[in-house]
């Protein structure tokens, strides 16, 4: 499916539900959610009063909920959690700084966007190939693990090129 106006287009595959509505509707679909942790305007007092208004909550079942905040899934809430020292079975009463618990999953999911690039080469009719790289790959090529985009347009793996490099 392509959606596309006249500056942006959209690709999407594999897409088994699909709403199109107007813009002033929106609030209609996604109005109930929470402030959405990847947002630039990320309204952090506003995640943190949505999770404290219900105290006997489990504090990993409330990070999940997306009416609290939007954006952190399972595998975050658990990074998370791990790295504030807390399980998810923990009251949200219980959590001494749920300010700093807040800010920790934003930072996290901050630093783990990945950062695409339109490679120049490669074209689908009108659409032009992106490429997504974790961003600590960016600018590191030689990183074990980060994948490098050559000006053919094929895609490998450093590691490859640091192995092939120590043989010759």
């Amino acid at each position: 499916m392509v959606l596309a106006n006249t500056e942006w287009q959209a690709v999407g595959y594999r897409l088994p539900v699909v709403a199109l509505l107007p813009t002033g509707r929106e609030d209609d679909v996604v109005g109930h959610l929470g402030p959405d942790v990847l947002d630039e305007d990320f309204d952090a007092d506003e995640a943190v009063r949505r999770l404290a208004t219900d105290p006997a909550a489990e504090v990993g079942l409330a990070l999940l909920d997306q009416r609290n905040l939007a954006g952190l899934g399972n595998l975050y809430r658990t990074e998370v959690l791990f790295l504030q020292g807390l399980t998810p079975w923990v009251r949200i009463g219980d959590v001494t700084d749920l300010p700093a618990l807040v800010r920790r999953a934003r930072r996290l999911l901050m630093v783990n966007r990945p950062v695409c690039v339109a490679h120049p080469n490669i074209r689908h009719g009108n659409v032009r190939a992106v490429l997504c790289v974790p961003p600590l790959c960016v600018g590191i090529p030689e990183r074990t693990g980060c994948v490098e985009l050559r000006r053919d347009g094929v895609y490998r793996h450093a590691r490859d090129k640091a192995e092939r490099t120590q043989r010759t």
